[in-house]
């Protein structure tokens, strides 16, 4: 039975995974990477993983079936989830937080983490994982791409909780601990 499901949603680089992880490590949450999702249908459709692939396949499927497609995609591994806690990498579109809301009601809570450009861009340096930008300029117009497409202004009013993840991990770690505290008692 799910007693606690996370979403996260957060700006490209702000630290989506950081959190998950610790979630997964210290509180054995399960992880559902919203972009996995897309990852699977990306190699189910034999294409390259791109970040412009996976922008394509997930507004094809919207086009398709609609805004909710992803949304519905998602609450069907949660419902088939045998972990009473899971968090959610990833979640961009409002439907994405509205539909676990609306199915598991204050079971959801939807968790908004950012941080300042230059430092998530530096980030992405760091990290070097395949699609993500090279400069500073491809680096702002994939993220307004993805607010455009994903209408990310939306999600972020969703969120019932904020984090700035802007100097240590383990002042990320602490935040985090605080909320769980909240949330599990």
């Amino acid at each position: 039975m799910v007693k606690l499901i996370l979403g996260v949603a957060g700006t490209i680089g702000a630290g989506k995974d950081a959190i998950t992880n610790y979630l997964k490590d210290k509180y054995s949450f399960q992880i559902i990477r919203v972009g996995d999702l897309v990852r699977e249908e990306i190699r189910l459709n034999k294409l390259q993983e791109t970040r412009e692939n996976e922008e394509h396949l997930s507004k094809k499927r919207v086009e398709e079936f609609g805004v909710g497609y992803w949304a519905r995609t998602l609450t069907q591994k949660i419902e088939s989830s045998k972990n009473s806690n899971i968090a959610i990498n990833g979640v961009r579109r409002p439907a994405e937080a509205t539909l676990p809301k609306k199915l598991f009601g204050d079971k959801f809570k939807l968790i908004f983490v950012d941080a300042n450009t230059e430092l998530r861009f530096k980030r992405l340096k760091a990290r070097k994982r395949p699609g993500d930008p090279k400069t500073h300029s491809e680096f702002k117009k994939q993220e307004q791409a993805e607010w455009k497409i994903f209408d990310f202004e939306k999600t972020i009013k969703l969120a019932d909780f904020t984090i700035k993840n802007e100097t240590t991990l383990e002042d990320l770690y602490k935040q985090l601990d605080e909320l769980i505290a909240k949330l599990l008692k």
